[in-house]
């Protein structure tokens, strides 16, 4: 059977920070006892506090914890080619507002209808058109 106890050259096994969660885990059985009625002590105020205190030090507090990290974002941006300004202007370029009455050009007329509203000064047109394109009338 192998020896007992620490080998020379190797760290014995209770450090003091083990030796520290040790004495903190055995402050929180007993405040966990008392607290849930399982206890056959009573803790004063003075103890209780005296527990907190020694709590702190060993255990770290989450409401404490600072938490820093540093993120860092990588974006790939895909640039197009240079447009000359008459490229750039039209595929940029504002839609054009729409004609006023005054810009406008001014209506064909079917000469049977001007003739027909007695109006014998609108040039002749070729006879193919035998549809008018609107009655002076009906805007009257």
């Amino acid at each position: 059977m192998g020896k007992r106890g620490a080998t020379p050259g190797f760290k014995h096994f209770r450090s003091e920070v083990h030796r520290a969660r040790i004495q903190a885990s055995q402050l929180i059985n007993r405040l966990q006892k008392f607290a849930l009625g399982k206890a056959e002590y009573k803790l004063t105020i003075s103890e209780i506090r005296a527990i907190e205190v020694l709590l702190r030090k060993c255990v770290p507090d989450l409401v404490q914890a600072d938490i820093n990290a540093t993120v860092t974002h990588r974006y790939v941006v895909e640039i197009p080619a240079m447009l000359s300004a008459q490229e750039w202007s039209q595929k940029y370029a504002l839609p054009r507002p729409p004609l006023t009455l005054e810009q406008m050009p001014a209506p064909v007329q079917n000469p049977e209808i001007s003739r027909a509203n007695g109006d014998d000064h609108s040039p002749e047109l070729p006879e193919s058109s035998s549809m008018p394109l609107f009655d002076l009338k009906m805007l009257r």
